[in-house]
């Protein structure tokens, strides 16, 4: 560690001819070929002579001073700088030049903002550009040449729409229909399930109707198939016997009492 103290700052010294600093009190540590304890000179300010042998470290000290004052003007330089710098940001901000030429640069920045972006919607068309086999932008010419062809793909690509969009709809219609015959025929099967003979559901559904309507069981209004009976052995014949019938067997027979 050095001290360094302006020659007016010492004590009652009023030679202004020697205007500058004095050394007070120099300190040195693994500086050079001074090491293992700190190396010590205190001067007070005073003139002195530094003498020694060849190799004892004269110059090293001298080189040590010179460094310190160096870096000392420096830190000064770099302070006076810094206060510079702060009253001119001042000064620009306060003036109407400064003022503009801070508007130029946020309108620099906007611009910069708005180029990138541009850019970016560039890359999405070219990429676009390419999954359509169309022509990268180069120039106005190819992008409206690639425009051209947009519009008729998708003038295409709208009629493929409107009839898959019809195909669809016909599916539906025909899922619909498909659903409405399963369950028709689930519930002759069911009902099939349930009965002996083979008379349709239809056929039994008007009867359970009438029925319902002359307040009679359904027992009460036989159809001819249901008064039908097949030998045990020959059973596998009661559906060929039921067919040869036909709308005979579809026939109801109503008691002479409920006439």
């Amino acid at each position: 560690m050095q001290i360094l103290l302006p020659i007016e700052q010492m004590g009652d010294f009023n030679d202004k001819a020697l205007a500058g600093f004095c050394l007070q009190r120099f300190e040195v540590l693994n500086w050079g070929t001074f090491d293992q304890h700190p190396w010590v000179l205190d001067l007070q300010g005073n003139i002195a002579l530094l003498t020694g042998a060849n190799g004892s470290g004269k110059s090293t000290l001298v080189d040590g001073l010179q460094l310190r004052h160096q870096r000392t003007e420096s830190d000064r330089r770099l302070s006076e700088l810094r206060e510079q710098d702060k009253q001119l940001d001042f000064a620009i901000k306060q003036d109407s030049a400064g003022q503009h030429l801070q508007e130029l640069t946020r309108e620099i920045e906007q611009c910069q903002k708005e180029v990138n972006t541009k850019r970016t919607q560039a890359q999405n068309y070219d990429r676009l550009a390419q999954l359509l086999n169309l022509t990268q932008y180069t120039d106005n010419t190819t992008f409206y040449a690639n425009r051209t062809q947009g519009e008729e793909l998708k003038r295409e690509i709208e009629t493929a729409l409107q009839t898959l969009e019809a195909q669809r709809d016909q599916q539906i219609t025909l899922r619909s229909d498909l659903q409405k015959q399963q369950a028709k025929l689930n519930d002759e099967l069911e009902s099939l399930r349930r009965r002996k003979s083979q008379i349709p559901k239809k056929s039994l559904d008007i009867r359970d109707r009438l029925a319902r309507e002359l307040n009679l069981n359904d027992t009460d209004l036989p159809f001819v198939g249901e008064l039908l009976q097949i030998r045990k052995e020959a059973q596998e014949w009661e559906g060929a016997i039921e067919r040869l019938l036909g709308g005979f067997g579809l026939s109801v027979l109503v008691p002479e009492a409920h006439y």
